[in-house]
């Protein structure tokens, strides 16, 4: 019997499952010149987004607005999703499963980049207010200031990359 714990994640999952599924079929549909079915999966997707943000308020907590929200974010959560990556690996390296391991070290190899630009030193980030940020839709990896021509993790073109504003 799961518990209570157990069946919030569940439903996280679930739904950050159907949020992301339904933006990809949502730029699907505007690709393919159905703009108002794009525009509602769009707000569907947003919708599950904002449902599963509350299910993750409630089993971590409310999110840190202190001045050390940096640290929380860099220390306290990035960690432990690198920690479950590993042990990912292990699992279904051991069960013989060949293509998730693989796209599962990509996703560390993102992660592990990712906190790269904090420093646990100074308790800041090494991003300037007028860097531009580049994460690769494939496997996360974020580049600063240009898209490279191909990604170092997964080899992703730089089309795969989408400029954050």
């Amino acid at each position: 019997m799961q518990s209570q714990e157990e069946k919030l994640l569940t439903t996280y999952g679930m739904l950050m499952k159907a949020s992301a599924r339904k933006k990809i079929y949502s730029q699907k549909a505007i690709k393919e010149g159905h703009e108002a079915a794009g525009r509602l999966l769009r707000a569907v997707s947003v919708s599950e987004a904002v449902q599963a943000r509350r299910i993750l308020n409630l089993l971590k907590g409310p999110i840190d607005l202190s001045e050390e929200y940096l640290s929380t974010i860099f220390e306290q959560e990035i960690t432990p999703v690198l920690q479950q990556y590993t042990q990912n690996i292990e699992d279904l390296s051991q069960a013989g499963i060949p293509s998730i391991p693989q796209v599962l070290k990509q996703l560390w190899s993102a992660e592990r980049h990712l906190k790269s630009f904090y420093s646990n030193d100074t308790e800041d980030i090494s991003i300037e207010e007028d860097d531009r940020l580049y994460v690769c839709n494939f496997c996360g990896y974020m580049s600063v200031n240009n898209a490279p021509d191909s990604c170092p993790l997964c080899r992703a073109e730089k089309k795969a990359f989408k400029q954050i504003d």
